[in-house]
């Protein structure tokens, strides 16, 4: 994994996540009654996690101020290399 930018403008460490996707039914974390729910649907795809956008780490002001602005309609997911 690389190196996080100290200069990025937001609490970069709140929004690290592990690079690689875990299937809903693996999530390691107990799950509230309403996440349970909400994943759920998206199992079942009753509903979708659209992502709108996608980037580099260098680019995550610009996915910032995007979603701040809502000029995207779904996820902003950056790139950890």
């Amino acid at each position: 994994m690389g190196t996080v930018p100290e200069d990025a403008g937001f609490p970069v460490r709140a929004a690290v996540r592990r690079p690689r996707s875990r299937p809903l039914d693996r999530l390691l974390l107990p799950a509230g009654p309403d996440l349970t729910w909400l994943a759920a649907k998206v199992a079942a795809g009753v509903l979708t996690a659209e992502i709108s956008w996608r980037g580099p780490w260098d680019k995550a002001p610009k996915a910032m101020d995007a979603l701040l602005n809502r000029r995207l309609h779904g996820k902003a997911v950056l790139d950890i290399t």
